[in-house]
């Protein structure tokens, strides 16, 4: 009987791993009766190398949308009651959170004076997990592995200090509104969690969105296992 391996990468299965993270869905007893957003959570197996649960990456990943969101509150931050109840759980979030800001003024759309932050982190960290949160659902979708780079890319929600990529990430992700205007939805949490392929083939292009308001694409190589 042949053994079960990591999604991403060939040592056998110690444990089950979330994709994405679980801590991202709000627990049932933070919610509204009959709610839940826990229903079918995707779980790929994995070795203790690739748990973010062991490695702590599951929070940071938390960690790193809600500084992204807090500095675009017109995303839907404070709106967003579905993430503030998982933080309201997790107070030394926002200890993180103000860590790492730095209080800024900026003109919004009306040229009205905003006060906002920049936030600091540990963008090569987080874009890792993101490729791991894609190769993830990858595997969950094709029932294959991911062989070589997986290409993420944030396209909404996730402003950098660059205006040059910040233009890149607006003009990827008006191309990918024609690829997946008709595209089927994938998760059954959607106001958390959901995905969209071009093709069911492994040279796919998927679209990951979380909380509604975050969006990444991930360009696959076209090889599988």
């Amino acid at each position: 009987m042949t053994k079960e391996t990591c999604y991403m990468c060939d040592k056998p299965k110690t444990s089950g791993e979330h994709v994405p993270p679980k801590c991202l869905f709000p627990e049932n007893k933070d919610l509204e009766p009959g709610e839940n957003f826990r229903k079918n959570l995707i779980k790929v197996p994995s070795c203790d190398e690739h748990n973010s649960a062991k490695s702590q990456d599951d929070e940071f990943m938390l960690i790193t949308f809600a500084s992204s969101m807090a500095a675009e509150k017109g995303s839907g931050f404070l709106q967003n009651s579905k993430l503030m109840r998982i933080l309201d759980r997790k107070p030394h979030v926002f200890n993180e959170l103000l860590k790492h800001s730095t209080p800024i003024k900026l003109p919004d759309n009306e040229n009205n004076v905003v006060e906002t932050c920049i936030y600091s982190l540990d963008r090569e960290r987080f874009m890792n997990q993101m490729e791991a949160v894609a190769n993830g659902v990858y595997f969950h979708h094709l029932k294959q592995k991911v062989t070589g780079r997986t290409i993420v890319n944030p396209i909404k929600g996730f402003q950098t200090t660059s205006i040059k990529q910040n233009l890149h990430n607006a003009k990827t992700k008006q191309f990918a509104e024609t690829l997946f205007t008709a595209k089927p939805v994938y998760g059954d949490n959607p106001d958390i969690f959901y995905y969209q392929v071009t093709e069911d083939k492994p040279e796919m292009i998927m679209k990951l969105v979380f909380y509604k308001n975050i969006e990444f694409i991930a360009v696959f190589n076209g090889e599988c296992r």
